[in-house]
């Protein structure tokens, strides 16, 4: 977590020197116009004359002043527009209008690079993610479930349901449909985390060594696992470290959406009943099935 905040600040100040050096650029070509230079000088020593007026209360005479400024802005606009600028193109134009690219009072651009930073580490991008507009149906059944998981990625966090799992064989959309559901999650800067069976396996496996190794794990606010079942399970690793996994995650009240081939019956015998009550818990879960063919549209 540490590295990943250290990552986030270098980001911001990145984009934050990216925008003050690429308007110091356009101004410097800007200034080279002398009928450009010699307005922003006029507008410099109105502004001056302004601020007394109204220092001394004169604001009417400060008005007057503030229309002869209007006309040198414009003035401007149409140089700048001959030598292919705009009059933004000569102040910085930061990725994040809230903050500035500072990350100030935690904005909330922090959380959309942090989860940019999460898919990277997992493997995912932007890129890589669908949408639910990309589906197509061939019955109504799997139309209907799609439609209910965009409507939830909607209303997320303020939904009943925390625990999704998806289970059908393979090619039948249980990833897709994922993915189409992080990508939704993302637009509302949720902070996803992403992970195969295996991949979450050896983590259990790193957590013997590293104690913060299920940070992002237990932290994020939905957490994806794809493919549960396909990974080993480890004596005394696997399941005891899926039940931690699953519980603490309940017991915080965050979402966890899980993909598998495996059916409940397969479910219960594999992981036993603790983590079977945790994925079919019928008062906060959801089961879903997806049936068919490959949903992604093809090219």
């Amino acid at each position: 977590m540490e590295n990943i905040e250290k990552e986030i600040s270098e980001i911001l100040q990145s984009r934050r020197a990216s925008a003050i050096s690429k308007s110091e650029e356009n101004l410097k070509k800007a200034r080279q116009n002398i009928n450009f230079k010699n307005l922003e000088k006029e507008e410099a020593e109105l502004k001056f004359e302004i601020a007394n007026l109204l220092a001394d209360g004169k604001e009417n005479e400060a008005k007057i002043l503030k229309l002869k400024i209007n006309d040198i802005q414009k003035s401007k606009c149409e140089i700048l527009k001959e030598i292919g600028l705009k009059l933004d193109d000569i102040f910085p134009q930061y990725a994040c209008k809230i903050c500035n690219d500072t990350g100030r009072n935690n904005c909330e651009c922090k959380k959309e690079i942090k989860n940019l930073i999460l898919l990277k580490s997992c493997g995912l991008d932007k890129n890589c993610l669908e949408s639910f507009s990309d589906a197509k149906f061939k019955d109504k059944k799997t139309s209907l479930i799609f439609s209910k998981m965009e409507e939830w990625s909607k209303k997320f966090p303020n939904v009943s349901k925390n625990t999704i799992f998806i289970s059908g064989g393979t090619g039948t959309g249980k990833t897709f449909l994922s993915k189409c559901i992080i990508k939704e999650l993302l637009k509302k800067q949720i902070l996803v985390y992403y992970t195969t069976s295996y991949s979450l396996n050896k983590t259990f496996l790193k957590s013997i060594k590293e104690q913060n190794a299920f940070d992002n794990i237990l932290n994020s606010e939905v957490l994806v696992i794809d493919d549960l079942g396909t990974e080993p399970v480890i004596n005394n690793i696997t399941i005891n470290n899926l039940y931690h996994v699953l519980n603490e995650r309940a017991v915080a009240n965050k979402s966890t959406i899980i993909n598998s081939n495996l059916n409940a019956e397969e479910i219960l015998d594999r992981y036993g009943e603790r983590i079977f009550s945790r994925i079919f818990n019928k008062r906060t879960g959801l089961a879903i099935k997806l049936e068919g063919e490959d949903l992604r549209i093809k090219g």
